[in-house]
């Protein structure tokens, strides 16, 4: 479906669009370079998605948290298996953004769809796999940086020069740790749609995510500080805005995946 054509919910191509650098290619498509108010157009693309069925939309999200719920209850298992099995219902709700974009119908089931289709559900088991390690490394990077950091602290008791040192590891291995789990995001992020909605590879996919998260850093920051001020607001009347904010932020990310794959 053409993007700029009117009344279509995706986001309009822009004149100019370049390439960074070489790489990812996937079916001949590549990641372009967009313009740096994209993010505003992405969200406004996400809620005109979001509104056309609100309370499906609602309901898919309010049945994914019950079972993250359930599964969290579970020790160390429910955990591990939240992570493998993300990239699926993410699958799914990607899915449903697109067939909204497509102006089909919507429905609850879509969220399964990712367990659906065996060609396409070992691929995104195989990014949840790949989730799943990372998750595990950050942890033991966690715990080497952070926990010794604070353990040093602890034993050095009354060493000022000792304290501080390890208050300073502990803040240095808190940056690593956050750089780390922003590079595995833009790993992940356009990973999962190009397996689902493109049939890509899941390795050339998670590269072709990175290569598009490089190449448009700048309106990804723009994105996010976006969501951190309508987090902040949704939170306001006891977290209920998240009902809201959450679908809506899922189709402003297929709305960018669109514009920078699609465009």
């Amino acid at each position: 479906m053409p993007a700029g054509r009117p009344g279509n919910p995706t986001v309009r191509p822009q004149a100019v669009h370049t390439v960074l650098f070489t790489g990812g290619m996937i079916n001949g498509m590549q990641a372009q370079q967009v313009e740096l108010g994209a993010a505003l157009d992405w969200y406004a693309c996400g809620w005109r998605l979001f509104r056309r069925f609100p309370l499906v939309w609602i309901i898919m999200f309010l049945l994914l948290l019950g079972l993250n719920l359930v599964l969290a209850l579970v020790p160390v298992v429910g955990q591990l298996a939240l992570v493998l099995l993300a990239p699926v219902f993410l699958g799914g709700l990607y899915l449903a953004a697109s067939t909204v974009e497509e102006n089909g119908q919507l429905s609850v089931g879509m969220l399964f769809r990712g367990f659906g289709e065996k060609a396409k559900t070992t691929p995104l088991l195989m990014l949840g796999g790949a989730m799943l390690a990372a998750t595990i490394v950050l942890t033991l990077i966690a715990w080497s940086l952070i926990g010794g950091s604070l353990l040093t602290g602890f034993v050095s008791g009354n060493n000022v020069t000792a304290t501080i040192s390890a208050g300073v590891g502990a803040v240095l291995g808190s940056l690593v740790l956050l750089l780390l789990q922003a590079v595995i995001v833009m790993v992940i992020v356009y990973a999962v749609p190009l397996v689902m909605l493109d049939e890509a590879p899941p390795i050339e996919a998670l590269k072709s995510s990175l290569n598009a998260c490089i190449v448009n850093v700048a309106p990804f920051l723009i994105f996010g500080v976006i969501y951190l001020v309508l987090a902040f607001l949704a939170a306001i009347p006891f977290f209920l805005g998240y009902l809201l904010l959450l679908p809506i932020t899922l189709c402003a990310a297929f709305c960018s995946y669109k514009h920078v794959f699609h465009s």
